[in-house]
């Protein structure tokens, strides 16, 4: 159930982050399969919400900041 909750908060501020679909990534979030497979014991759930955070990030420094500065730079690298 810990994988589950985490996986929940981490697509939380994966949502808030990313500019745009942000309906298209909560309903891949929420289906079926993946949330099956993020209650369960595995890896699978730090991969899934791993890739929904990169993804986010990026699209968010590639359509919403005009610049992008070390600090992001290093954000990026860090996932």
């Amino acid at each position: 159930m810990l994988n589950l909750l985490i996986y929940c908060v981490i697509v939380y501020f994966a949502i808030k982050i990313i500019p745009v679909q942000k309906y298209l990534l909560l309903l891949i979030a929420l289906m079926p399969m993946t949330l099956y497979q993020d209650s369960s014991i595995s890896s699978d759930s730090l991969i899934f919400v791993l890739s929904f955070l990169t993804i986010a990030i990026f699209l968010y420094l590639s359509l919403v900041k005009e610049k992008i500065e070390r600090k992001n730079v290093i954000k990026v690298y860090l996932f």
